[in-house]
């Protein structure tokens, strides 16, 4: 929904999803009045998937096993976001909800891998301490 404040402001309410790029620009917001239409971009975002804690994150180094990140705006519909352990996507990665996704993990060895959600082209912030990887 869209409303008119003065000859140089509108309001409007925007719609769910993602959006931003690989360096950040958000969106474009378009207008057309009379026909006419204008573009501005950079105007706002979307906040990035954020990962706050992760069940079961413990298994064997051949990975295979399904681990659930919990967080934020993993998108309020699915639009294909990719989990990672480091910089190791998930073999899988299922959308459930905005805030809880699961992701087969890949293989892998060690302990304190960050974790984090990509969503078209941007990537989420790491995960401190969201789980023993």
């Amino acid at each position: 929904q869209t409303g008119w404040v003065s000859d140089s402001a509108l309001v409007c309410q925007l719609a769910a999803g993602t959006g931003w790029g690989a360096f950040g620009e958000g969106p474009d917001a378009v207008v057309t009045v009379g026909g006419r239409s204008g573009t501005a971009t950079g105007l706002f975002t979307y906040d990035r998937p954020r990962v706050t804690r992760v069940d079961g994150s413990s298994g064997p180094a051949l990975g295979g096993f399904n681990a659930t990140f919990y967080g934020s705006s993993f998108g309020a519909a699915d639009y294909t976001p990719q989990g990672f352990v480091g910089d190791e996507p998930c073999r899988a990665t299922r959308w459930s909800s905005d805030s809880a996704l699961t992701c087969v993990l890949p293989a892998g060895y060690g302990s304190a891998e960050g974790v984090y959600v990509a969503i078209g082209g941007g990537f989420g912030s790491p995960a401190a301490g969201a789980g023993p990887f």
